[in-house]
């Protein structure tokens, strides 16, 4: 998605020509409109934006382990199983008692006959051996204990779908989720309504290898990645999900998705709806894919969509519903890593919210090297911190900005500190009335003079701080992460950027 800005003292409203099936348009489509917003000085609820000290990163550097979950949120035991069971789609048989040496066939068979609530109980797990295990689909299936469901060790067991609806304290570990799109799966994962979920050290795909793919083929064949609504204490980690429509969309409450790498995606990385507590760090988003074929004739910005790393979206029957306590955390988001890779989308954008009503969003030590305009874009927005940050557009012919203003619903940003980053552009300006602060960030066209390399021809980025550069020691302390992108401790006087100069 391309915008014009036109700046003004005053609140910038962000306007959008389309909502979630969102239509690629030219520079003239999407407008950042003037507008004069008389509105009362709203308080800044969890944050004090006034403290001249650094914030405590919410979600500080730390490896996102096998059981890593939201913060207060039920983790497995690190015991032991209670029992064991085994299921092998090549040796197994529903006749056997799911012993090691007489294990069962496959998960789905498990599922359909109701072996999941009366054989396996609370505190067990079942281990997965090499094959198909088919369209795993469970419902209604709260335990008091988490069950484990994971590849057994050396094995890669492969669903063909993975649907659970209603459950809760269920722990994936290890599996692949394979296949491409049919009349019968759209969505690869669907978690929905439950709580205590954990998938971990997942893969999530269409098929291993889209390089004979065409652009219908991945219009025909991209299924949706791993979609999670209505849920609670979710956590998504560690993951490899590729070569799908879109990776990961959650809509729920206490999310954690860290950790996963997302690539070869022809929709969004990661978009998340309104919810209470949503993290989202540590992943990796990279090389998303054109797949728009307009008719002759017809101008690719009628019918093409375009690809956001980190979106917030909102709830069409409930659009003015309340997300709150939002971290972006340390994600990388790279349009492209290898030019040799085929359809590479040629607008990806970075960190957006162009819809929805927010409360309370941190946006620290990120890097977003895009081709499109937005690279961070927050609306929307009552409380906010958008620290420490690195963008540039690799499409020397634009530039990366960072803005804030109105989602298309008209909620307004105020409260929100932008500082410490690095950028093509800063398209904000302070404003008292909505106590919009703007200090300490770094706007150039040239990230050569700043960072050790940029090499758009050969796709070679390397985006810590060069040795001389206008960006070290050009911070405050104030409001800023205390740790960098690699959990470095910044010391003062602070560096801009996402990295610490070393």
């Amino acid at each position: 998605m391309i915008m014009r800005l036109k700046q003004n003292p005053n609140a910038l409203t962000i306007v959008r020509m389309h909502q979630r099936l969102k239509r690629l348009p030219t520079v003239n489509t999407l407008v950042v409109l003037l507008t004069s917003v008389s509105l009362l000085l709203a308080a800044c609820s969890n944050f004090n934006l006034s403290a001249n000290v650094p914030v405590s990163d919410p979600m500080p550097p730390a490896p996102v382990n096998a059981t890593s979950v939201y913060n207060g949120c039920a983790k497995p035991s690190s015991a032991a199983p209670a029992h064991a069971y085994y299921v092998d789609p090549v040796r197994g048989s529903m006749t056997n008692d799911g012993s090691q040496s007489h294990p069962w066939s496959t998960l789905e068979a498990v599922a359909k006959g109701g072996k999941l609530t009366s054989i396996v109980k609370p505190g067990d797990a079942v281990y997965l051996r090499d094959g198909n295990h088919g369209n795993v689909i469970f419902k209604n299936v709260v335990n008091t204990d988490f069950i484990t469901i994971a590849a057994d060790q050396g094995q890669t067991p492969v669903l063909k779908q993975l649907y659970v609806l209603g459950v809760g304290k269920w722990n994936f570990q290890g599996l692949t989720v394979e296949g491409a799109k049919d009349p019968n799966v759209a969505d690869l994962v669907d978690i929905v309504n439950s709580s205590d979920v954990i998938f971990n050290q997942g893969t999530v795909r269409a098929q291993a290898d889209t390089s004979a793919w065409t652009k219908q083929d991945w219009r025909d064949k991209a299924p949706l990645g791993l979609i999670a609504g209505n849920d609670s204490c979710l956590a998504v980690t560690n993951s490899n999900v590729a070569n799908i429509r879109r990776g990961i969309a959650v809509q729920s409450d206490r999310v954690l998705v860290a950790g996963n790498t997302i690539e070869r995606s022809s929709g969004d990385g990661i978009d998340y709806d309104p919810g209470v507590g949503i993290q989202i760090s540590d992943n990796v988003i990279r090389n998303s894919v054109d797949a728009c074929e307009p008719p002759p004739g017809v101008k690719p910005s009628t019918v093409c969509t375009h690809q956001d790393g980190i979106q917030g979206q909102f709830i069409y029957n409930d659009p003015s519903r309340l997300g709150q306590d939002v971290v972006i955390a340390r994600n990388q988001i790279f349009a492209v890593t290898r030019s040799d890779l085929k359809f590479l989308a040629t607008a990806l954008q970075g960190i957006t919210s162009f819809d929805g009503n927010w409360k309370n969003v941190t946006i620290i030590n990120n890097i977003a090297l895009i081709n499109a305009y937005h690279a961070i874009t927050v609306g929307g927005a009552d409380g906010g911190l958008v620290a420490n940050n690195t963008v540039f557009n690799t499409d020397p012919t634009r530039n990366a900005w960072i803005a804030v203003g109105s989602t298309h619903q008209g909620y307004v940003s105020r409260n929100v500190t932008v500082r410490n980053n690095i950028a093509n552009q800063i398209q904000v300006k302070a404003d008292a009335n909505l106590n919009v602060v703007v200090d300490h960030n770094l706007a150039t066209t040239d990230p050569g003079s700043v960072v050790r390399s940029f090499d758009v021809v050969n796709s070679i980025f390397d985006v810590h701080l060069k040795a001389g550069s206008p960006a070290i020691a050009a911070g405050t302390s104030s409001l800023a992460p205390v740790t960098d992108l690699e959990g470095v401790t910044r010391a003062d006087p602070f560096d801009l950027g996402a990295y610490v100069y070393r």
